[in-house]
C-alpha cells in the first residue's frame, strides 16, 4: 500500500508517471468496455479491462494509450500507459477487482460512509480459484442455496451457511467457496450408493444431534483438535503436537467458536472409547514427539488385545510394537498393577516408561524416577540406564521389574561426564534402596565389543573398563547373582564381540545377555534385520579354572599382537603380575608376597635395587608423553601411576606397574587437565610407593575441545552436496576437518560408524569454508556433520546435523550446460551440447538440478522459479550483465519453490532501474518469498547489488560494490547476510525497510552509510564497520541490537534518530570523525560495556533518558558527554589498543574485566569467535583478552591546592570546594581525604572508590568562631 490511496471509491489509486507501462497480473481476455455500472462511461476514463475467465476481471481506468486493445493477454504483459484520462493534471493508475462484476477489492474500505462492498476479501489472481467440478476436501456450495458443504471422502457435511461466512470475514481456511449448478454437485439421500460425480448427504453438523463420526474439527481461538463423535466434541490433541507430527490440515474443518461451542464437550479420545486403528497416523511418534495419552493408550492396547501391533510412518513403516512386545506386556503386568508416578502432588500415568524420556516432569526425585514404593526382597530390583532418549520402551524378558532410569548423556540431575560418575549413580541407587541391583538394563548405542555409553565414555574390552566394571562386584553394587541386559546393535557379534560379553561377565561376576544383530522391533518385510532377542549368553568364569598354562597361553597371544617390547596382563586369578623379557623371553609370575610362582623361570634381575624416580618428560604430543628412564639398578622395573587416581589415565603401555629397563622409552597418554601428574619407579616390585619417591614432573595439559561448527548448510547439485560453513576458532591451532554421512542421524554414538567423505585443512578462523560430497544416491536421505580436531590432538563436539534428500532418480538432465559457444537448439546435456543462454538452461533444468555456466560474458536477464543451482566458473570469469537491456533485473529469484535455490560463481552487473519503478535495477532481485542461496559472487555497478522484496534469501561470501545500494530489503528477513564485504556503493551497503535479519561477520566500508535501519531491528554482531558516512544509522522506530563489531573511521560511529532504541554491548567505537554515539532527543539507547575513544567531536551525545553503564568513555574531543550523564561504572581511561588499526587489548588494559556480566545481549564469543568472559569478568569492547591481565597498580599520592582560609566571617555557611585532578596519573580507583579537624569541620561528597576527575565536596558545616582554619585536599591511590 506504499504507492496507493483509497479515497472511499472501489478500487485503488496508484500514483505513477504518465506513460508507465501496465503489465497484466494474470492471464486474461483484453477489451474496451462498452458500459461501466460502478464507474461511469468508460470513454470518461479511458478504461480498460482485463477478463480473467474465472468470474474475476481487473478494471484500468486514466489510461493515456492503450498497447492491446483486444485478444489474450499473458501475465507480465504490458497492454495499457499509465495517464490523466478524466482526472486531467492529477496522473495516476486507477485499479480495481470484481467478482461477477461486482468489486471485491483486496484491503478494507477507509470511507467515511458504510462500505457498499461488503465481500471484500484478499484473491490470488494466479490460480484457478476453482475446478470444472467439485473434488475431495474442498469447501462448495450449490447456486441458489446459502448451505456451504464441506466434501470429504464421498460425504457431503453441512457445515455453515453463506450469511455466516460473509460475517466472519477472513477466518483462517476459508479462502473461497466454489458455486456448482445442481448437475455439477448433486448430494444424494444419507445411506444411498454414491455415483461418480456425487455426494452423499453426511450429517448436518450444524443440527442438534450431530453424529459425525470420524470429523476432525478446530476453531480459530482453541489450540485443541476435536473429533466429533457421538454428538460430542472430543479431545484428541494439540495443535502443536499435530503440527509436530506433519498431519494433514486438510483432514480438519476450522470452524467459528459459537459453532464449536454448541457441540457438547466429551471426555477425551483414549483407548476405552476409540480404538486406536481410526487414528493411528494422528497418535503416531518417533523418538522426540509423542503425547503423554497416546502412549498410555498403547501400552492400554497391548493389554486388552493379545494380537495388538503398531506402526510408525516416519517416513517409512516402522513396526513399534510387536507381537513379542504385546506378549511380553501381558505375560508381565495387567491393568490392576501399572504403576502410578506421583510428581509435585500430580498423578501422571505413564506406563512403564519414565518421565525423562521427553516429557521433562520428573524433577523433584533424586533419582530421577516415576515410581513411588520400595522393592519388596522377592521381587527383581532393576535399574535401567540409556542415553540419548533412547528409552526402555519395550522393556526386557526378564521377570517383573521395578524401572529406575539413569540417563547417562542428559540426566536432570547433571551430566555423567565420566565413568566413575556413572559406578557413583547406580551405587547411591544401590544405597538409597539398601539392597543391590538384581538387574542392569542398558539401553544404548553399540558397536561389536562396545557399548557407547555416553560421549564421555565407552565400555570397551580395555583397562578402564575392567577396573570400572570390578567395582560393581567389589563394591557389591550388583547382587550376587546379577544380570546384565544390553540392548545395544551388534555388541557381542562375531567372536571379538563374544570375548567382550565374557569379559563382562568376569568383571562384573554377573550373568551378561548381548545382541549379535541390530536392537529394535523386528520389521514386517525383514525380521531378521533387527530384534530385541538377547541371543548372546555368558556367565561368569570360575576363577579356579584359569590355570598357569592358560594365562601363560594368553600372554604369549597378547605379546604377539603387541609393538610394545613389554607388555603386563593383569587378570582374575591369584597371580598379581607377570613379568616378560623381552631379551631372553623368560617369564616371572609374582605374587603381593613377592613369592615366585612354580613353573614360570625367574628373570636375571632382583626386584630390590635402589629407588630412583623418572627423568622430566622428553616430548609432549598430543597429551602424550615420552619418558625415558633413568638410574634403574634392576634388570626390570615398575613405574607407577601416583596421582591422579588410575582411572584418571585413559592409556598407557600396560597400563599400571610397567615394566621398563634402564635406558628404555614409555609412552603415557592421559586424558584430564591435571596440574601435577607424579610417576615413579617400584623398584621393589610390592606395588606400592615407596616413602622417597618425589614428584617427577608437572604439565597442564590442553583438554579444551574446539569450538563445534553450529552453522552447518548445504546446496544440492545434481548427484552431489556442498556443505558451507564458518571456520570456528579454538584455543589452539586448528589443524583439520573430518566430515562425515549416513543415512540415519548422526550422533556422537555412532560417528565412528558414518561414512567419511573426506577431511580437509581448515582455513583462518571467520573464513567461508566449502566442501563437496559426491556419488550419492537419488531420492535418499543423507545426513552430514563435521568435526573439528585441534593440534592438541582434540576433537570437536558434533556439529549442526544437516539432512539433505536427494531426489532426481536418474543422472539424465541433472546438470545442463551452458557455454558462449552453444546453442539453445542443443539438450545442454553435455558441454558439447551446451546450450547458449543462460535463461534456456534455466528453463532446460529440473529442480534440484544444476545449470553449469562455462567462463564468458552473458548479457541476458535471467528469471528463475524453482529449486536450482545456478553455478559460474569464478566471479572471474563469468559475468552475467543486463548492460543494455534497458530498465531490468540482471537475475530474478520469484516464489517460495526458489527456496534452496542457489547462485554462485558470476560477477553480476548492468542492471539499471526504469523511471518509478523499484523492481527494475537489482543485481540480484528476490521476490515474494524467494529464499534463495546467494554465495560467492562479486556484484557490481547496479542500482541495487542485491533487492529483496517480501523474501528471504541467504547471502554468504559476497562482494558487493560500486552499486548505487549494496542489499536493500523491503518487508524482508534474509535469513543471513554474513561474511560478505560490502563497499563503495553510493548510499547505503545494506538498507533495510521493515526488516529484520542477522548481519554477522561481515566488511563494510566506504559506503555513504554503512547500515541503514527504517522501522527495522537487526541483529548487528561481530562486523568490521569502517569509512561509511554514519556506521550504522537508526531511523523511525528501529532497535537492532548491535553488538561486538568495530566501528572506527566513519561518520557518526552510530546515529539515531526519531524513536529508535538500539541495544548497544561491547562495541569499539573510536576514531570516527564526528561522535562515536549520536541519538536525538526521542531515541534513548542501551550502553553497555563499550568502548567508544578517540572521536573527533562527542563521545556520546544523547538526552538524559539514554541507559549509560559500564562503558570507557576516554578521549573525545569535543567531550565524552554531551545531554548525557556518565554512568555510574563508566571509566575514562586510555583502552591501551595493541595499536594501528587493530583493536584488540593489551595485557595492561583497563577494559579488562572492566565490563557488566548483566549487560542486555552479551554474547558467548567476542568479534574473533573466542570466549566472551575468560577471567570471570566481561572486557569492555569487541574484543575479549584471552590472557591473564594483571593491570599495573600505579601507586601515588599528592596533595592538591589548599584554598584560602575558612574564617569566622563565614562561618556555617556550605561551599563547593573544586578539585582538579588534571595532573593526577590515569587511575582506576583512588581514595581522597581531606586534612581537617573533624570536630570543627563537617564534609559531605567526598566518596571513597572511583572518582570523576572534576569533582565537588562540600563543606556542610563549620563551627570554629574563634579564628581561621587551614585545611588541605589530597589523593591517594
Amino acid at each position: 500500500k506504499q504507492y496507493l490511496f483509497y479515497d472511499g471509491h472501489p478500487g485503488f489509486d496508484y500514483r505513477a508517471s504518465s506513460g508507465t507501462l501496465i503489465y497484466a497480473p494474470a492471464d486474461g481476455t483484453v477489451s474496451i468496455p462498452s458500459t461501466d455500472s460502478v464507474n461511469g462511461s468508460p470513454t470518461t476514463w479511458n478504461t480498460i479491462k482485463i477478463d480473467h475467465l474465472n468470474g474475476y476481471s481487473t478494471w484500468y481506468l486514466h489510461c493515456s494509450s492503450h498497447v492491446i486493445t483486444s485478444g489474450s493477454v499473458k501475465r507480465g504483459e504490458a497492454f495499457a500507459k499509465v495517464g490523466d484520462k478524466g482526472c486531467e493534471g492529477s496522473t495516476h493508475l486507477h485499479f480495481e477487482v470484481r467478482k461477477d462484476e461486482i468489486p471485491v477489492d483486496p484491503y478494507g474500505w477507509e470511507g467515511g460512509s458504510p462500505d457498499p462492498y461488503n465481500r471484500a476479501t484478499s484473491i490470488n489472481l494466479w490460480k484457478s480459484l476453482c475446478p470444472t467440478a467439485p473434488t475431495n476436501k474442498s469447501l462448495a456450495r450449490i447456486e441458489g442455496q446459502s448451505s456451504v458443504y464441506w466434501l470429504q471422502n464421498g460425504k457431503a457435511y453441512h457445515i455453515v451457511s453463506m450469511n455466516i461466512i460473509n460475517d466472519m470475514s477472513g477466518l483462517p481456511g476459508w479462502d473461497h467457496i466454489c458455486n456448482y449448478s445442481s448437475d455439477k454437485l448433486e448430494i444424494r439421500p444419507p445411506g444411498t450408493l454414491p455415483v461418480e460425480g456425487t455426494f452423499e448427504q453426511g450429517p448436518d453438523f450444524i443440527a442438534a444431534g450431530v453424529d459425525s463420526e470420524g470429523l476432525l474439527v478446530k476453531s480459530s481461538t482453541d489450540s485443541r483438535v476435536y473429533i466429533i463423535k457421538d454428538g460430542q466434541r472430543r479431545w484428541i490433541t494439540s495443535e502443536t503436537i499435530f503440527n509436530e507430527l506433519g498431519y494433514d490440515w486438510n483432514d480438519v474443518l476450522l470452524v467459528t467458536d459459537n459453532i464449536l461451542n454448541n457441540i457438547p464437550e466429551g471426555e477425551p479420545i483414549s483407548s476405552s472409547n476409540l480404538s486406536l486403528e481410526r487414528l493411528q497416523e494422528l497418535f503416531s511418534f518417533d523418538w522426540d514427539i509423542f503425547d503423554r495419552e497416546s502412549i498410555y493408550s498403547i501400552i492400554r492396547n497391548c493389554l486388552n488385545d493379545p494380537d495388538y501391533t503398531y506402526w510408525i510412518f516416519n517416513p517409512l513403516p516402522t513396526q513399534v510394537i510387536t507381537s513379542q512386545t504385546t506378549r511380553w506386556i501381558r505375560e508381565n503386568h495387567s491393568s490392576e498393577d501399572s504403576p502410578i508416578g506421583k510428581i509435585a502432588g500430580q498423578e501422571l500415568i505413564t506406563s512403564w516408561l519414565d518421565a525423562s524420556w521427553g516429557n521433562g516432569i520428573s524433577t523433584d526425585d533424586s533419582f530421577n524416577t516415576v515410581y513411588k514404593g520400595y522393592p519388596e526382597a522377592n521381587e527383581n530390583f532393576e535399574v535401567i540406564s540409556f542415553i540419548d532418549q533412547l528409552a526402555p520402551f519395550c522393556g526386557s524378558d526378564n521377570q517383573k521389574s521395578y524401572f529406575f532410569s539413569y540417563d547417562t548423556k542428559n540426566d536432570e540431575n547433571g551430566d555423567a561426564v565420566s565413568f566413575n560418575q556413572w559406578i557413583d549413580y547406580l551405587k547411591a541407587i544401590k544405597n538409597a534402596y539398601g539392597r543391590p541391583i538384581d538387574t542392569l538394563t542398558i539401553f544404548s548405542h553399540g558397536d561389536v565389543a562396545e557399548v557407547m555409553m555416553s560421549e564421555a565414555f565407552h565400555l570397551k574390552s580395555d583397562i578402564e573398563t575392567k577396573i570400572g566394571m570390578e567395582r560393581l562386584r567389589r563394591e557389591n553394587i550388583l547382587s550376587s547373582n546379577a544380570t546384565i541386559l544390553l540392548f545395544s546393535c551388534n555388541v557381542g557379534k562375531g567372536t571379538e564381540g563374544e570375548e567382550f560379553v565374557q569379559n563382562l561377565a568376569d568383571w562384573t561376576g554377573a550373568h551378561v545377555y548381548a545382541n549379535s544383530t541390530n536392537t529394535g522391533p523386528s520389521p514386517k518385510d525383514n525380521p531378521d534385520e533387527q530384534d530385541w532377542e538377547l541371543d548372546v549368553d555368558k556367565t561368569p568364569a570360575d576363577p579356579d579354572s584359569m590355570t598357569l598354562s592358560s594365562v601363560t597361553a594368553k600372554m604369549k597371544s597378547l605379546l604377539k599382537e603387541s609393538s610394545s617390547a613389554w607388555l603386563a596382563f593383569l587378570g582374575k586369578c591369584p597371580i598379581n603380575l607377570i613379568v616378560v623379557e623381552s631379551e631372553t623371553g623368560n617369564t616371572t609370575s609374582v605374587n603381593h608376597d613377592g613369592s615366585i610362582v612354580e613353573g614360570i623361570p625367574n628373570s636375571s634381575g632382583s626386584f630390590m635395587g635402589e629407588t630412583k624416580v623418572i627423568a622430566v618428560p622428553q616430548n609432549k604430543n598430543n597429551n602424550t608423553y615420552t619418558m625415558k628412564v633413568e638410574g634403574v639398578d634392576a634388570g626390570t622395573a615398575n613405574i607407577e601411576i601416583i596421582q591422579p587416581n588410575e582411572s584418571s589415565i585413559i592409556e598407557t603401555v600396560g597400563y599400571n606397574d610397567v615394566p621398563v629397563s634402564e635406558g628404555s622409552v614409555i609412552t603415557v597418554t592421559v586424558s584430564q587437565a591435571q596440574s601435577d601428574y607424579t610417576m615413579s619407579l617400584d623398584n621393589d616390585g610390592d606395588g606400592t610407593t615407596d616413602a622417597s619417591k618425589a614428584p617427577d614432573f608437572q604439565e597442564t595439559l590442553d583438554t579444551t575441545t574446539p569450538i563445534s561448527i553450529s552453522d552447518l548448510k548445504y546446496f544440492i547439485q545434481s548427484d552431489l552436496v556442498v556443505l558451507n560453513w564458518t571456520a570456528p576458532t579454538d584455543n589452539g591451532t586448528t589443524t583439520l576437518y573430518e566430515v562425515r554421512y549416513a543415512t540415519c542421524t548422526i550422533t556422537d554414538n555412532n560417528w565412528d560408524s558414518a561414512i567419511i567423505a573426506g577431511t580437509m585443512t581448515p582455513k583462518p578462523a571467520g573464513s567461508n569454508e566449502t566442501f563437496t560430497v559426491t556419488n550419492l544416491q537419488p531420492n535418499t536421505i543423507y545426513y552430514f556433520a563435521v568435526k573439528t580436531k585441534d593440534d592438541a590432538g582434540l576433537w570437536s563436539g558434533l556439529s549442526n546435523i544437516v539432512s539433505v534428500t536427494t531426489t532426481l532418480t536418474s543422472q539424465v538432465g541433472k546438470i545442463i550446460y551452458v557455454s558462449i559457444t552453444g546453442d539453445d537448439n542443443n539438450s545442454g546435456t553435455s558441454s558439447e551440447l551446451a546450450k547458449r543462454t543462460i535463461q534456456a538452461g534455466v528453463d532446460a533444468c529440473p529442480v534440484g538440478g544444476t545449470v553449469s555456466v562455462a567462463a564468458g560474458t552473458y548479457m541476458e536477464a535471467v528469471y528463475i522459479n524453482k529449486g536450482i543451482a545456478l553455478v559460474g566458473n569464478g566471479s572471474n570469469s563469468t559475468t552475467i550483465t543486463a548492460d543494455g537491456l534497458g530498465g531490468t533485473n540482471t537475475v530474478t529469484f520469484e516464489g517460495t519453490a526458489t527456496d534452496g535455490a542457489i547462485i554462485s560463481g558470476f560477477r553480476i552487473t548492468g542492471a539499471t532501474r526504469s523511471e518509478n519503478r523499484g523492481d527494475t535495477g537489482n543485481g540480484i532481485y528476490c521476490i515474494n518469498g524467494a529464499a534463495s542461496i546467494i554465495t560467492n559472487n562479486t556484484i557490481s555497478g547496479n542500482n541495487s547489488g542485491i533487492s529483496c522484496y517480501f523474501s528471504s534469501p541467504s547471502i554468504t561470501n559476497n562482494i558487493i560494490s560500486e552499486n548505487s545500494t549494496g542489499i536493500w530489503c523491503y518487508n524482508s528477513s534474509p535469513s543471513s547476510i554474513t561474511h560478505n564485504t560490502i563497499s563503495g556503493n553510493v548510499y547505503s551497503g545494506i538498507c533495510f525497510h521493515s526488516s529484520s535479519s542477522p548481519i554477522t561477520n561481515n566488511t563494510i566500508s566506504g559506503n555513504n552509510s554503512g547500515i541503514y535501519c527504517d522501522s527495522s531491528s537487526p541483529a548487528i554482531t561481530n562486523n568490521t564497520i569502517s569509512g561509511n558516512g554514519p556506521g550504522i544509522w537508526c531511523c523511525s522506530s528501529s532497535s537492532p541490537v548491535i553488538t561486538n563489531n568495530t566501528i572506527s573511521g566513519n561518520g557518526d560511529g552510530i546515529a539515531c534518530q526519531p524513536s529508535s532504541f538500539p541495544t548497544i554491548t561491547n562495541n569499539t567505537i573510536s576514531g570516527n570523525s564526528y561522535t562515536g554515539i549520536a541519538c536525538d532527543s526521542s531515541s534513548s539507547p542501551a550502553i553497555t560495556n563499550n568502548i567508544i575513544s578517540e572521536n573527533t567531536d562527542w563521545g556520546i551525545f544523547c538526552d538524559s533518558s539514554s541507559s549509560i553503564d559500564h562503558n570507557n568513555v576516554y578521549g573525545n574531543s569535543r567531550g565524552n558527554y554531551y545531554g548525557c550523564s556518565a554512568g555510574s561504572n563508566d571509566i575514562s581511561v586510555n583502552p591501551q589498543f595493541i595499536g594501528g588499526g587493530d583493536y584488540h587489548l593489551q595485557d595492561s588494559s583497563p577494559c579488562i574485566n572492566a565490563g557488566s556480566n548483566t549487560a542486555t545481549a552479551i554474547t558467548s564469543t567476542d568479534k574473533d569467535g573466542n570466549s566472551r568472559i575468560v577471567n570471570g569478568t566481561v572486557d569492555m569492547g569487541a574484543y575479549e583478552y584471552q590472557g591473564t591481565s594483571t593491570p599495573p597498580v600505579v601507586d601515588f599520592s599528592t596533595t592538591l591546592a589548599v584554598f584560602p582560609e575558612i574564617n569566622t566571617a563565614i562561618s556555617g555557611a556550605t561551599f563547593t570546594l573544586q578539585i582538579n585532578l588534571s595532573a593526577v596519573p590515569d587511575f582506576d580507583s583512588v581514595g581522597m581525604y581531606l586534612s581537617f579537624d573533624p570536630n570543627v569541620l563537617e564534609v559531605t561528597g567526598l566518596t571513597q572508590g572511583s572518582f570523576p576527575q572534576d569533582g565537588n565536596v562540600i563543606i556542610s558545616r563549620f563551627n570554629n568562631d574563634n579564628g581561621t582554619i587551614d585545611y588541605a585536599v589530597g589523593l591517594t591511590s
